[in-house]
C-alpha cells in the first residue's frame, strides 16, 4: 500500500511539473519574465535566463520522475524547486 502511494505521489508531481512547463513554453518567454519580475524573487539580470530555461527544466524534471529511475535524486531536485517556488 505504501509503495503505491509513493508511486502515485511521484506521478502526481511529475504531472504537475509537466503541465506547468508546457503551459509556460506555449506562451512567449517575455510574459513569463514579467511574471517572475512581479514576485521580486530574482535579480533583474536573471529574468531572461530563468524565463527561457526554467519551463524546459520543469518539463525535463517531470519526464525524469515518470520512470522512477534515480527517483530519490529527482525527488530531491523537485522538492528544492517547490521550496524555492513557495519562498
Amino acid at each position: 500500500m505504501k509503495r503505491w502511494l509513493l508511486i502515485a505521489g511521484r506521478l502526481g508531481i511529475a504531472a504537475i511539473f509537466l503541465y506547468a512547463g508546457i503551459a509556460k513554453v506555449r506562451e512567449p518567454w517575455l510574459q513569463f519574465a514579467v511574471s517572475i519580475e512581479s514576485f521580486k524573487i530574482a535579480p533583474e539580470s536573471w529574468l531572461e535566463p530563468l524565463a527561457r530555461y526554467l519551463p524546459w527544466f520543469e518539463i525535463a524534471l517531470g519526464i525524469a520522475l515518470i520512470p522512477g529511475i534515480l527517483a530519490r535524486w529527482f525527488s530531491l531536485i523537485a522538492t528544492g524547486m517547490l521550496t524555492w517556488f513557495l519562498f
